[in-house]
């Protein structure tokens, strides 16, 4: 499905970051989303480029286009696709997967203050 999201991306793979990445939210703190880059529009393209080259994080809102979680292969047995969750990018670890078209938005991500 079509969305435009919000959160704190971390590159990692690629043109410095801007191929491969995870998108996580504050409000969602227990699960992120597998980030797959591949932009219609160049719009924040460098701004996030530089973004990340400084701190590999920067908060971003990006639009495209959204899947759950993949099925299992119908080849298999019944119990296994049953018992067998398969995942996005990298291990299998992310039951979405966003592939971005368009940065709307970039920010740098600010510094948690230290505790006292």
């Amino acid at each position: 499905m079509s969305v435009k999201v919000s959160g704190v991306y971390e590159g990692g793979l690629g043109d410095k970051g801007l191929a491969m990445g995870v998108l996580e939210d504050s409000a969602c703190p227990d699960q992120s989303a597998w980030i797959e880059i591949v932009l219609q529009s160049k719009l924040n393209r460098k701004k996030l480029s530089r973004f990340l080259d400084q701190s590999d994080r920067a908060f971003v809102v990006f639009e495209g286009e959204l899947y759950g979680p993949p099925l299992p292969d119908p080849k298999l047995p019944e119990a296994i696709r049953n018992a067998y969750h398969p995942g996005w990018g990298h291990l299998g670890a992310f039951r979405t997967k966003l592939v971005v078209h368009a940065i709307r938005y970039v920010a740098v991500v600010p510094r948690a203050k230290p505790q006292q």
